[in-house]
């Protein structure tokens, strides 16, 4: 059985200047597609050529990495932009993420590693084992030399190695990192809040493009508690969601546009009921409304139209024709 490991990193989200499209660089020349909502793409990852300009969005994607045998996974843990985090400040009193750079990371910056006391052994022990390894290569490389004077010297090296190696590593304080994790957890919740206040501005959702749409969308479902789950784009049937709530199965079809829904949507999710025989319900999420076609279908179907506009946000507002 192939082993696995999991570790997780902080990434960085690209921009092609060419095309406008995001990437996140996983390394070595390498990157993966991600859509607009910084979701991963269905596209495989690939390398960038070296004559390709791509700007940083400032953008970081805490993810957890996976390995297991030659293939390797990313599940995303965190998103945030660095311009969101808090502006720094000279009071030495303001809270720790206004004096030192503090990320909603789990791991640490290395400004919260020297904050917290942390220090690695000084680069001098490494010199020291690495040589002290080199001595006890010698008289194999050598053939005939004599080996005893060699490990003498190779063990009073691997000695002074790991003296300058305890003597020089610093451990976290304890304290520190209790005040690191609190400042971390400030600046999560502020991006949270952040997220929320902004997709309470109708404006905010008219200018999302379907696939930014459909994960806010499913964002509302599962904070009234649903589990959701998204289909395959390149064969979802009509349907972009599946909402599962108290064992009641709901398939869900999304339209970003800021025109009137007509009926077609409808009669689309309609006609892909035969094709999820578990679900109980359907419903079209608009941005806006529906046309009166469509809700004379829908009523005709039993089939529920929800407007983010009207149902979500209960706002009065509609785009000027």
């Amino acid at each position: 059985m192939a082993s696995s490991r999991r570790t997780l990193r902080v990434l960085s989200v690209y921009r092609y200047k060419s095309t406008g499209k995001l990437v996140l660089a996983t390394g070595y020349g390498r990157v993966l597609p991600l859509n607009s909502d910084l979701s991963f793409s269905s596209k495989p990852a690939h390398r960038v050529r070296r004559d390709t300009e791509l700007e940083d969005t400032r953008v970081r994607i805490e993810v957890e990495e996976g390995q297991a045998g030659d293939t390797t996974s990313f599940m995303v843990v965190r998103r945030w932009n660095l311009d969101d985090l808090p502006a720094k400040s000279s009071d030495p009193s303001a809270p720790l993420e206004y004096r030192i750079d503090v990320s909603p990371a789990e791991s640490l910056t290395a400004d919260e590693r020297r904050f917290s006391g942390a220090r690695d052994s000084h680069f001098t022990a490494f010199l020291l084992g690495g040589a002290s390894a080199i001595c006890l290569l010698l008289p194999l490389m050598s053939g005939g030399m004599n080996w005893y004077p060699t490990a003498a010297l190779a063990a009073v090296l691997a000695a002074c190695s790991a003296a300058v190696a305890l003597g020089t590593k610093r451990f976290s304080d304890p304290r520190r990192l209790a005040e690191i994790a609190e400042a971390k957890e400030r600046i999560r919740a502020r991006t949270r809040d952040g997220i929320e206040s902004a997709l309470r501005n109708i404006k905010v959702w008219e200018a999302m493009d379907g696939v930014t749409f459909e994960h806010n969308v499913a964002r509302i479902f599962r904070q009234k508690g649903y589990a959701v789950a998204t289909t395959p784009r390149s064969f979802d049937r009509g349907v972009d969601l599946i909402l599962t709530k108290d064992a009641m199965v709901t398939i869900v079809q999304c339209k970003a546009h800021s025109s009137t829904i007509g009926a077609a949507p409808v009669r689309e999710l309609h006609g892909a009921r035969a094709q999820f025989a578990q679900a109980s319900n359907a419903m079209v999420v608009a941005l806006f409304e529906f046309s009166p076609e469509a809700r004379r279908f829908a009523e005709q179907y039993g089939i529920e139209l929800f407007s983010i506009a009207r149902d979500h946000l209960r706002t009065t507002y509609r785009p000027t024709r």
